[in-house]
């Protein structure tokens, strides 16, 4: 259907269909059969507790963030008490954002489906969240600021991560709590400065500020399709004269894994990434002053 929303069952979010649901706080949901905007089914989502009872929680304070999803840097907003459409059809990478929480993101794609009765109420479960201010400075060539929770979680279809313009220089941007890295990227995908990694405690804020390295970091993002979170990852560089540098910095998500190198002083090395029966392996020359990138996928 028109409609869908992407692996909704590992995230446990439940689709339009069930009455209109009360909490111990007394929060209510509209009823689905006003779901409806201009004769086409209308959108919902609500934030809810992260155990298993998935209680709705007051939407007092909460915001939809929707960005399309072959760019993900201009947000539209809506509140979450109401019933609303993107605006237009598409694919939208979709979480919410509420005081001192934050819902995993995930993908939706939208259509202007005839109202038949009932709009689409999605349930987002909330989660402990703090701040990471990134300075960087202002660019126009359209590079683009971003943010990655280093956090794993078995039950999210994704890594929680943000994209903003650089154009817009420093930034601050809500993240889940815990360890989250930054770094400034080019219009092409490739990251000009990377900070280290740091731990954003709940309602506080970390500040980082993405540097160029003085000899060579490495940044490895791989697609990952072989999806057992049972399998440990190793990431590490074999140099030539036999050593081995594991990363710094590291995240194996339900998409993605992801590996970061600090200040690699050798001219030339091969990276490695084992994740059980997928694997990746890669020669690569170093050069200083540069991160190199490498994006590809996890076989």
């Amino acid at each position: 259907m028109s409609f869908r929303l992407v692996a909704a069952t590992l995230l446990q979010l439940m689709m339009a269909g069930f009455g209109v649901m009360p909490d111990a706080a007394g929060a209510t949901l509209p009823d689905p059969a006003t779901g409806e905007i201009n004769g086409t089914i209308a959108l919902l989502l609500w934030p809810v507790s992260p155990d298993a009872s998935r209680q709705p929680l007051s939407a007092e304070g909460c915001e939809v963030h929707l960005t399309l999803s072959d760019s993900q840097t201009d947000e539209t907003r809506y509140p979450c008490s109401g019933w609303f459409q993107p605006p237009g059809r598409g694919r939208y990478l979709v979480w919410l954002e509420q005081g001192e929480t934050v819902s995993p993101q995930t993908f939706i794609t939208f259509d202007y489906l005839r109202f038949r009765g009932l709009g689409q109420t999605i349930l987002m479960p909330m989660r402990a969240a703090g701040w990471l201010r990134v300075d960087a400075p202002k660019t126009a060539d359209g590079a683009t600021v971003r943010v990655l929770s280093l956090e794993e979680s078995a039950e999210d279809v994704r890594a929680f991560d943000r994209r903003v313009p650089a154009s817009q220089g420093g930034v601050t941007v809500r993240v889940p709590a815990g360890r989250a890295i930054a770094g400034v990227f080019d219009s092409t995908g490739r990251a000009r400065a990377l900070s280290r990694p740091v731990q954003v405690k709940k309602g506080t804020t970390r500040t980082v500020a993405p540097s160029t390295p003085p000899n060579t970091d490495v940044l490895v993002s791989l697609v990952r399709r072989n999806h057992k979170h049972a399998d440990a990852c190793r990431s590490s560089i074999v140099f030539p004269n036999g050593s081995e540098q594991p990363a710094e910095a590291t995240l194996v998500a339900w998409d993605r894994v992801v590996a970061v190198w600090y200040g690699l002083k050798s001219a030339e090395g091969r990276v490695l990434v084992d994740c059980g029966p997928s694997k990746f392996e890669k020669e690569i020359q170093l050069a200083r002053f540069k991160v190199i990138t490498i994006r590809d996928e996890l076989h």
